[in-house]
């Protein structure tokens, strides 16, 4: 993508919470409907969760080890899973349902039963399992 498509990235997504944040409306927020009032601010980051642990792991990985936090490695979530034979369309897909692990049960828990957003993760990591393990028959075939 490069600096300047993560830049424009970044700068989109941040001015898209800071716009949703200015229309939550504090009263509106009850125990019945927190979920639905606070859908807006929960979920950019949960859209972000899979980044930013990467961004975290990276860090503590890098001043674990004694080097710069800024310094470049190939231990990235994508690296690794592509260390296991996946390849990078599947990676792709397999990062993607990662993300949606966390989102979808974001925005489905506003309107139904925690359990059930729950459920919904599960399977979508399920899935991903499936997606992984598809994979490596391929390779191992």
């Amino acid at each position: 993508m490069g600096d300047s498509g993560a830049m424009f990235l970044g700068l989109l997504i941040s001015a898209s919470a800071i716009t949703l944040t200015g229309q939550v409306d504090a009263t509106a927020i009850t125990e019945e409907n927190g979920g639905t009032a606070l859908l807006p601010l929960l979920l950019p980051f949960t859209i972000l969760a899979i980044p930013l642990l990467d961004f975290v792991m990276a860090i503590v990985r890098r001043v674990k080890a004694g080097r710069s936090p800024f310094s470049a490695d190939r231990e990235h979530l994508h690296h690794r899973i592509m260390r296991m034979g996946v390849s990078q369309q599947r990676t792709t897909v397999i990062l993607y349902l990662w993300t949606a692990m966390f989102a979808l049960p974001t925005v489905i828990s506003a309107f139904v039963p925690l359990w059930i957003a729950i459920i919904s993760g599960v399977v979508i990591f399920l899935i991903s399992l499936l997606v992984i393990k598809t994979n490596k028959q391929k390779v191992g075939a």
